[in-house]
């Protein structure tokens, strides 16, 4: 339906259709990517963002910010990932904690582990869940920061703690009511677990965790899976 109405975007007249056929192009990718065309989608946002000028509205828009510099991280396009949040959102790291800088850190923390920079991802993390507390809280990011925090003790090789922090992030998720019989994501956790237990005690890993891998490595889960 979004590849429909871009013929029709560039035809509506009005002030407030000014910026409409950039926006059908940033929703085309953002829907290109969550169905696994990630080529397609950094090709799309590549070009629409090149033709937004620098005080045009669009780049106030953090969705489109925010999925565009994971799709750049998704591409391993790690630099130009690196180099766009900093511009656009190093210094409100600084600032007022917010809904975006607290989603702005955890962001940065996600592209240091795909590098392997881990003392810039834990850095990062830990800036991330002091941005998302009293008023500035989201569970959204809560939840985001306990699989980054997880990630990155695996990661590091730490995989006593890395349990210790699965096994409070699914204790947590059921008192959010948002656990393993309500929600998907928290199977990460499982799976995290589980992949400890078999390469330093053998124990096979359950068929079950094998069906809910394919689920959370799919497209739509984006750099969740890919983590």
């Amino acid at each position: 339906y979004i590849q429909r109405a871009l013929p029709y975007s560039g035809q509506l007249k009005g002030y407030i259709f000014r910026h409409l056929p950039l926006e059908m192009q940033l929703r085309l990718a953002d829907a290109q990517f969550i169905l696994g065309m990630a080529d397609q989608a950094l090709e799309v946002f590549d070009k629409t963002f090149q033709a937004i000028l620098p005080n045009q509205p669009l780049w106030r828009r953090n969705s489109f910010l925010f999925r565009y510099r994971e799709v750049l991280i998704y591409n391993g396009k790690y630099v130009r990932a690196e180099l766009i949040l900093k511009e656009r959102f190093e210094s409100l790291l600084k600032l007022r904690p917010t809904t975006t800088s607290a989603t702005a850190a955890t962001l940065f923390a996600i592209l240091y582990l795909f590098t392997g920079d881990y003392p810039k991802a834990k850095e990062y993390l830990d800036i991330g869940v002091e941005l998302n507390a009293k008023t500035n809280f989201t569970l959204y990011n809560e939840v985001r920061n306990r699989y980054i925090e997880a990630i990155y003790y695996y990661l590091i090789g730490d995989w006593d703690f890395t349990q210790t922090v699965t096994h409070r992030a699914l204790q947590y998720l059921r008192g959010k009511h948002i656990g393993l019989n309500k929600h998907v994501f928290g199977y990460n956790f499982k799976i995290i677990d589980a992949t400890i237990e078999y390469y330093s005690q053998g124990t096979p890993f359950w068929h079950k965790f094998e069906e809910k891998y394919k689920v959370l490595t799919s497209p739509a889960e984006s750099l969740f899976g890919k983590l």
